[in-house]
Order: C-alpha cells, then sequence, then structure tokens
C-alpha cells in the first residue's frame, strides 16, 4: 500500500493530468487526474479517465469510456477499454485485455489475460480480492479471494448464472427461482377477480376502467407495458389493483442551473460519445419545485391504486433525495426509510467524498403488518452498474430483483416510469406479476423487446 505522504508513484517520468474539456459531469475541464508516463497512455479521443493516485506507464493504453482510478495500475503493455472500471490497488499489466468488468481490491490481471464483457448477455467479469487472471474470462464470472485463473484456461458464461472461483473453490449462483404456487392469498380472496393473469390482449388488463381507451400495449404472461403517460394512465386503474409501486422515475437533478438542467439526458448523464448515444426521455428538465409538485401528483394518484399497507420504493440521487421524502408524505404515503444503492465504482474528485450511492426512498399505504409473507431486505445493495445499457440511467437486473422481494409473493407490481423495463423483468423473474408504463416511444420499443427476447430465452432453457 502506498504511503499517503507519498502520492506520487515511484516512476520518475510520471506526469500528472488535467482535463482539457468537460468529460462528464464529474470530470470538467481543468481537473487534476492521476499520472500517466506519456501521452499515449491515455487516449485522448474518447471518455477515458485516470484519477486519484491511478497510474497508466510504459506502454499501457486505457481508452474509451475506460476509468482508471484509487492506486490502480495499468503498465506493460497492457490494454484497458471499453468502459472497464479498475480501482482499489487492482493491477493490469504485462499483454493483459480488459474491455469492460470490473477490477479491485488487490487483484492483477496478468500475462495474456483477457477480460471481456457478453455481448448477449451483457455480464462481464468482477475480479476481487487477490485473484490472479492469467486466462480469458467473459460473461457472468466472479473471482474472488485467492482465486487463480491460470493459462490456457477460458471461462465464457454466455448464461445470467453467476459463476463463481473463490480461493479454491467453484460454485453457481442460479440467476432464476421458480416461481411460487398461484395460489390465492388471504388477503387477495375478496378481489381474485381482479387477479387475472396479464397478457397482451387488452380484454385481460380488467385492472383498468372497462371505458378507458386501451392505449398501445405490449405483454406476454404475467407482465404488460403500455405506451402512455402516467398522470393519465395512473387515473385509469381500478383502486385497490397494486400490491407494490416500484420505479425508476426521472431525477431531473442533472445540473446546477435551468440553462444546464434543459440539456438532454444523455449530456447530463452519460459519458457515452454521440455516435453511441441512447435515446433521451422526457420530464427530466424540470426545477425542484415543479419537479416535487409533478412527483406528488402521480404518487397521489399511485396510492388510490395501491392496495392498503402495499408498500412503494423509489429510486433518486441526492439532489432530490429531501423533495421526494417531501412529496411521498404530501400524496398521504407513509415514510418508512431510505435504503442505499452502492454502486461500487465512481468518478472520483479530489478533496471530496465519492457520489457512488443512489437511494431508494420507501414506504407504504398505511399500515404495514409486520406478519407480512416477506423476509428481512437489506439496507445496502452493492452492485456496479450495468454494461452496455439500452436505457440512459438502466439499474443493474440483479438488484432490481432484489428490491421486487419488498413486496409480498406472487403479488402485482406497477412500474409507472418503466424505461428500460428492468423492473418489469425483475418481478416476472422472481415470480410476480407486473405492469409497466413508459411515455417514449423509443424506450417502449426497446423494454417490451427486451422482455420478450429475456422471458422467450428462460422458456426456451427450460
Amino acid at each position: 500500500m502506498r504511503s499517503p505522504t507519498l502520492p506520487i508513484p515511484t516512476i520518475p517520468t510520471s506526469h500528472r493530468i488535467r482535463a482539457v474539456t468537460d468529460l462528464t459531469e464529474d470530470v470538467l475541464a481543468g481537473m487534476l487526474g492521476g499520472y500517466v508516463e506519456s501521452c499515449d497512455n491515455l487516449d485522448q479521443d474518447g471518455r477515458a479517465w485516470i484519477s486519484e493516485d491511478a497510474i497508466a506507464c510504459e506502454n499501457a493504453v486505457v481508452c474509451g469510456d475506460a476509468v482508471l482510478t484509487d492506486h490502480a495500475v495499468a503498465r506493460g503493455n497492457a490494454y484497458v477499454g471499453k468502459n472497464a472500471t479498475v480501482m482499489g490497488d487492482a493491477t493490469v499489466q504485462d499483454d493483459a485485455i480488459v474491455c469492460g468488468g470490473l477490477l479491485m481490491g488487490k487483484s492483477c490481471v496478468c500475462g495474456y489475460a483477457v477480460i471481456r464483457q457478453d455481448e448477449q448477455t451483457l455480464c462481464a467479469p468482477i475480479i476481487d480480492g487477490s485473484a490472479r487472471v492469467y486466462g480469458e474470462i467473459s460473461g457472468n464470472v466472479v473471482c474472488r479471494g485467492n482465486a487463480v485463473v491460470l493459462p490456457g484456461t477460458k471461462l465464457d458464461n454466455r448464461t445470467q448464472d453467476c459463476f463463481v472461483l473463490e480461493d479454491d473453490r467453484v460454485s453457481v449462483q442460479t440467476a432464476s427461482r421458480t416461481p411460487p404456487p398461484k395460489e390465492p392469498r388471504t388477503h387477495d380472496l375478496n378481489d381474485k377477480t381482479k387477479k387475472m393473469p396479464l397478457t397482451n390482449t387488452p380484454e385481460t388488463l380488467n385492472i383498468l376502467d372497462p371505458d378507458f381507451r386501451m392505449p398501445e400495449h405490449c405483454g406476454g404472461d404475467r407482465w404488460s407495458i403500455l405506451h402512455g403517460d402516467s398522470l393519465q394512465i395512473l387515473r385509469q386503474f381500478e383502486p385497490n389493483s397494486f400490491d407494490a409501486i416500484i420505479t425508476d422515475p426521472p431525477y431531473a437533478s442533472g445540473g446546477s442551473s435551468q440553462t444546464t438542467k434543459n440539456r438532454s439526458t444523455n449530456e447530463k448523464y452519460s459519458s457515452m460519445s454521440k455516435d453511441k448515444a441512447l435515446p433521451d426521455f422526457d420530464s427530466d428538465q424540470m426545477d425542484q419545485l415543479s419537479w416535487m409538485f409533478w412527483t406528488a401528483a402521480w404518487l397521489q394518484d399511485a396510492r388510490r391504486i395501491a392496495k392498503p399497507g402495499a408498500p412503494v420504493c423509489l429510486f433518486i440521487d441526492w439532489r432530490q433525495l429531501p423533495a421526494m421524502t417531501l412529496a411521498l408524505q404530501w400524496a398521504g404515503w407513509t415514510w418508512r426509510g431510505v435504503a442505499v444503492w452502492d454502486k461500487v465504482a465512481s468518478r472520483p474528485q479530489k478533496g471530496r467524498f465519492r457520489q457512488q450511492s443512489e437511494y431508494i426512498v420507501w414506504g407504504s399505504n398505511g399500515k404495514m403488518p409486520l406478519e407480512r409473507n416477506v423476509g428481512c431486505l437489506p439496507g445496502v445493495f452493492r452492485y456496479p452498474n450495468p454494461q452496455n445499457r439500452i436505457h440512459v440511467t438502466e439499474k443493474p437486473l440483479q438488484l432490481m430483483r432484489d428490491v421486487v422481494q419488498i413486496c409480498e409473493p406472487g403479488g402485482r407490481i406497477l412500474d409507472p416510469f418503466a424505461g428500460a423495463g428492468t423492473t418489469v423483468l425483475a418481478a416476472v423473474q422472481e415470480g410476480y406479476e407486473a405492469v409497466g408504463i413508459e411515455m417514449s416511444d423509443a424506450y417502449f420499443r426497446r423494454s417490451t423487446e427486451r422482455l420478450k427476447t429475456a422471458l422467450e430465452s428462460e422458456v426456451n432453457q427450460n
């Protein structure tokens, strides 16, 4: 471990870098970064960045959207690209190639090792602890502890199940569980006529007002996504239709002035180049007061259609955290606390705390009995941002699979801002019914296609 009194790496020819243009909201022109031995160590065309005491030296290259931070080192002929993150005391050296994934702890990728993301599942390896990788790893693989992947070894996991190598042990963490039986629960007996499985046909969405003109929609077994404005559609559901409200609404938090708030969502929340930029989304340009009233309005409609005691979970960042808690209470929900999503990696700024967390403001529609058939959930969820997102602010699928379990088994979950469809997909995979609402044309298409592909793939595998 480097001495805190000697932060500059012991390479006489190292140079500290300075950003010459705004790379992201957290890396602005003029900001000091980490160290390089030559200008060739950091690609100037992408959004790659080296920060804190991290260093790229010798013939190593950091490019794409990759991040080198903390005390991480890239040396030799190492290549760190795409959206890889190397942090902690991790090292990439020799002729190793890292294209995606997360390296942390005191791990080392060396020799002719290759780390890459799987293009189909979008899963990427995580290398942690004192693990050493000399072979090739791709997809949903975790190496930790004192695990060693020898030269010539190739681990290519193209499934959602996670291969875990820890010390001298190998295990598999399955991504899906058998849905619970669809027997009616005690509190469903009085409204079982409303508990019809959801499909893509209008007549089976019987929780909507029969006089409501059905919007464009798509669905399958136990799920449906409606294309339209939540403020209009929420009012068309019958009361007591949902067992939980779980959503990731627009934050409207990017930028410290109205001018910067009015920028596109890609400009505010993404470091992707223009040619790779994802579609923008609406309702993210409001000032704080307008956003709070807008949030309170849809939360009030959502409470009307939630069952008594139903939980509500709302993702938000630190800027809008106070406003979200006020809007939740104004709408009549009982505020019960805040959980934390630890995003693991973040772009640091000298002299400041890392902004590596977002929050889940949660509550309930009135009294929430302790005898609910739900176990104890953690207060902190630790997952890195998903690789190759289809939405600008997409949340990790496994994070959402954990969060939806606040709902009682077999219940119906509503996501008024479906986005990439992650909440709906997670809910179905965990055995729930789910309804999503998405206003954007582009994300309605993307989310429904994602669900069709993912769920059909699961059926074919079984």
